[in-house]
This record gives structure tokens, C-alpha cells and sequence, in this order.
């Protein structure tokens, strides 16, 4: 049916038939039917690397800058608080 529908503008009943024909050995032929699967194959697009979003590039390096500069503020904070002076009685206690 889906040949017979191809080919219906066909005007000439012999080419037609002898498309119809040729269609339907390539189809059926298994030497062809390989060589066209190895082709298909061979120049198929490779979509199987995941895509990563740009948005999603810029939260990960949103979010480590601001560990980032978390971790600095901690580390400023204990290095200000090591370097306050000792009131006299906490200076005696660690002696």
C-alpha cells in the first residue's frame, strides 16, 4: 500500500514498476539492507554526551564562590579572635 501510494504520480506504468520493483529488492536484499545499517551507523550524530546547561555551570560556581568566601570569613574570624588581648585573669589562667 505505502508503495503503491509512493509511486501513483508515476505516469509511465513501466517505471513505475520498475521502481517499485527496485524499492522493494533494496529493502529486502540483506547484503544492502547491512551495508545501509552500517552506513546509518557509521554517520550517525553521537548525542549521547549529557548536556550541561549554562545555567547550571553558573550555580556551581555561585555556590562555591560563596563557600568559598565562607570559609575565608570563619578563617578571618578565629584569626581575630586568636589575636585579641588577653584581659590579666584569662593571662593567668594559661600560665
Amino acid at each position: 500500500m505505502r508503495l503503491r501510494r509512493r509511486f501513483r504520480t508515476v505516469v509511465d506504468p513501466l517505471i513505475r514498476a520498475r521502481a517499485r520493483a527496485k524499492v522493494l529488492h533494496r529493502d529486502t536484499n540483506p547484503h544492502v539492507v547491512a551495508y545501509s545499517e552500517l552506513v546509518s551507523d557509521h554517520y550517525r550524530r553521537d548525542l549521547k554526551e549529557e548536556k550541561i546547561l549554562k545555567e547550571a555551570i553558573r550555580k556551581e560556581q555561585r555556590e562555591k564562590r560563596r563557600m568559598d568566601a565562607l570559609e575565608a570569613y570563619e578563617a578571618a574570624k578565629v584569626m581575630a579572635s586568636l589575636m585579641e588581648p588577653m584581659d590579666g585573669a584569662e593571662t593567668e589562667a594559661c600560665i
